[in-house]
């Protein structure tokens, strides 16, 4: 498992230790470029990826669990009008937001393909609102 990873898992550990629930997550780190595409390196793409993706994907899989034992959570994830249009010397950070986008339906839709009987999954019952 990756340190960044596993320090996300820590994270939310700490949340839950503090305050007992996770009940709505806000995903909303990002930092642009500045490079021409051609002069960008695999550094540039992979600091972007990381940043902008993957630590909102790492957050998100790690709160999901607390919040379906709740039967009830929010994730907001903060994009970027880059990630429809993209903004010329910002190629990595376009890319990643669009990503995230991609990754917001993929975990919306997978809320839906939970088995039936799981109380969780029934996106028609309403949820235990928070304490």
């Amino acid at each position: 498992m990756s340190t960044s990873r596993l320090r996300r898992r820590r994270d939310a550990a700490r949340v839950l230790k503090r305050f007992g629930r996770v009940d709505i997550l806000v995903n909303n780190a990002g930092k642009g470029g500045g490079k021409p595409m051609l002069d960008l390196t695999d550094d540039d793409w992979s600091a972007s990826i990381e940043l902008n993706l993957m630590s909102a994907v790492r957050l998100s899989l790690a709160c999901v669990p607390h919040m379906r034992m709740h039967r009830f959570g929010r994730i907001v994830n903060i994009s970027s009008l880059a990630a429809r249009e993209p903004i010329p010397h910002f190629a990595p950070y376009s890319a990643s937001k669009a990503a995230l986008i991609n990754f917001s339906k993929n975990l919306a839709n997978a809320s839906f393909m939970l088995p039936q009987n799981d109380p969780a999954s029934n996106p028609h019952q309403p949820p235990n609102p928070p304490n």
